[in-house]
């Protein structure tokens, strides 16, 4: 996603740790999740590959959206994909597209 689109489309999102992150209906339980994962990968120093979270509601999925060249096999990848196990029930990163954490 450009830029420009970005930033309209969470212009009004809430950020943590600089992030911009939203749900589509703005459930609880998809909001404590990705606010769960921002606190993981804050506390790992990998927020600065992720530059927003959108939570489709209608999907039940969360698209993490990363800088541009990061793939799933560099090291920070694979800890952002492990954190996103842990903390997300299903989300789609780096191209993969997985169950996480409630599914287990």
């Amino acid at each position: 996603m450009d830029e420009e689109l970005r930033s309209e489309i969470f212009k009004n999102a809430k950020q943590l740790h600089g992030v911009p992150y939203l749900s589509r209906y703005s459930y609880l339980e998809e909001t404590l999740e990705m606010e769960r994962f921002l606190h993981a990968i804050a506390a790992e120093q990998l927020h600065g590959y992720v530059l927003s979270l959108f939570y489709d509601s209608n999907a039940s999925a969360c698209d993490i959206e990363t800088v541009e060249g990061l793939t799933a096999s560099d090291p920070e990848g694979v800890r952002l994909i492990r954190a996103a196990t842990d903390h997300l029930s299903q989300f789609h990163l780096l191209g993969v597209a997985r169950h996480g954490a409630s599914f287990r």
